[in-house]
């Protein structure tokens, strides 16, 4: 199991930590010390093989929970407000993710793939197109279909925003 924190309000600069548990004796397996002042979303790959997390300091990092090291760690003017693991390819020996996440006014999807030359995990993005007119959209929640062909972004305002994920556009 694992658990985001909320950073003591006591300090100017808080770390919120991460608390991987081990379910059987409830004790902590490792803490990541990478956040401050709170986490806002964490998440396991469908294989367990990473765990992304979104921070309140405009932060979105995935970790390899194998070695436990940092795969990618982002930074954006606007905070992180979600994601959601997509697809799972298996082409060879290290398998290709995708997942979809949003700042309060864009949204992404990713590509984590292994680079044999460096012999580790990097990712890629590309951001979806958006509608062209309308209100001005704040994504705080997100979903998708069953078959990974859909994404499903909420707003704040009540809209559902709905993306092709293949295609990158919205429907």
């Amino acid at each position: 199991a694992v658990t985001g924190q909320k950073g003591t309000t006591r300090l100017k600069d808080p770390e919120a930590p991460i608390i991987l548990t081990d379910l059987q004796t409830l004790t902590p397996v490792h803490t990541f010390n990478v956040f401050h002042h709170g986490v806002i979303k964490l998440g396991f790959s469908d294989d367990g093989q990473f765990l992304a997390a979104t921070g309140e300091d405009n932060r979105f990092v995935i970790w390899n929970m194998t070695d436990k090291t940092v795969v990618t760690s982002l930074m954006h003017e606007k905070q992180y407000t979600q994601f959601i693991w997509l697809k799972r390819f298996q082409a060879g020996k290290y398998p290709t993710y995708t997942f979809a996440s949003s700042t309060s006014d864009r949204v992404y999807i990713y590509t984590l793939q292994f680079d044999l030359g460096s012999m580790k995990y990097f990712s890629t993005n590309e951001q979806l197109q958006l509608p062209s007119a309308g209100l001005s959209r704040t994504y705080n929640c997100c979903s998708k279909d069953e078959t990974n062909k859909w994404y499903y972004a909420g707003t704040k305002g009540g809209e559902l925003c709905i993306f092709d994920i293949d295609n990158k556009i919205f429907k």
